[in-house]
Formats: C-alpha cells, sequence, structure tokens
C-alpha cells in the first residue's frame, strides 16, 4: 500500500513540474521597443516614453485559449524593474476576454515604457517581460480574474518571459 501511494504521489508532483515548464515553452515572447518619444498633447505633457510591440507566438500544435482585459492587457504583463511602467492608449470598454491564439500565430501588443524619473537611476536598464499566463479554465469573473493573475504575480507562477533583456538607454 505504501509503494502504491509513493507511486501516484510522485506522479503527482512529475505532472506538476511538467505543467509549469510546459507554459514556458507552449508561449513565446517577444518585444520590440523603438527609439523614444516625447509626447506633447494636452494629457501628456512632455512624457517621454519607448514605443513597445509584444508579441505572443504560439509554439504548440493546438490553439491557446488564455484570459486577459480587452484594454488593460498590460495588466497580464510584468516587469522586472519598478521605474518603468507600460502605458496604453485610451480604450472605451475594458472588459475580461478569453484570447485564442491559433497555433504559429502571433498575437501583438502595442504600448509604451515609460520611465519613471527617480532621482540616481541608472543611465541603462536591462528590462526583462514577462506574460502571465492564466488558463481559460481557471477564471471565470473579472474578480476571480484579477485575484488569480495578482497571486500568480506575486508567488511568480506561470510567467513566460523573454529570452533577450532589452536595454533601455535612459
Amino acid at each position: 500500500m505504501r509503494k502504491i501511494i509513493f507511486t501516484l504521489s510522485l506522479i503527482v508532483m512529475i505532472c506538476s513540474c511538467n505543467d509549469n515548464r510546459t507554459n514556458q515553452k507552449i508561449l513565446q515572447v517577444k518585444v520590440i521597443v523603438a527609439d523614444k518619444v516625447t509626447f506633447h498633447d494636452y494629457y501628456r505633457r512632455n512624457q517621454e516614453c519607448y514605443p513597445i510591440k509584444i508579441s505572443l507566438i504560439n509554439n504548440t500544435d493546438s490553439t491557446l485559449h488564455f484570459w486577459t482585459m480587452s484594454c488593460s492587457w498590460d495588466k497580464n504583463f510584468v516587469l522586472n524593474s519598478d521605474a518603468i511602467r507600460i502605458i496604453l492608449p485610451g480604450c472605451d470598454k475594458n472588459i475580461v476576454d478569453i484570447e485564442k491564439l491559433a497555433s504559429g500565430d502571433t498575437l501583438t501588443y502595442d504600448g509604451c515604457l515609460e520611465v519613471y524619473k527617480i532621482p540616481n537611476l541608472e543611465k541603462t536598464i536591462n528590462l526583462r517581460i514577462g506574460f502571465v499566463f492564466v488558463s481559460e479554465n481557471i477564471s471565470y469573473s473579472y474578480s476571480n480574474f484579477s485575484k488569480i493573475l495578482l497571486k500568480k504575480k506575486n508567488h511568480k507562477k506561470d510567467i513566460i518571459w523573454c529570452e533577450t533583456p532589452i536595454k533601455l538607454k535612459l
């Protein structure tokens, strides 16, 4: 009986480890950053940022389904620097949404990286961007999605990082 319990426990542990590694392989995060620009409009006077394109590439043979927000998609991303945030264009209706990404397809998000004006900030930042994968079968409402997303971020779970750090010259 002990051997059966031990064997079952071992199988469960192995499956749990494989699930987390699988998320690392199924989706690839690619980031393209453009040169710094300065906004001069009414809402963002003299705000400097780096235009960015973040692409998620499905490396599996099947369609991936995951939760994100229709407008504030940046909530699914984490940065390795507290001195930078992703800013987005305006949007009329922000709802929890399921993205469907077919095998081999790419989903691209456009935004800007804003660097906070912090004293003694290094002149170059090696930025890493990660995508927090929230599977379709995990969350069913906005409140669940927000809680699950926060928990995954805090525990650094199911985060798929871009492969190469981005050098931002400030």
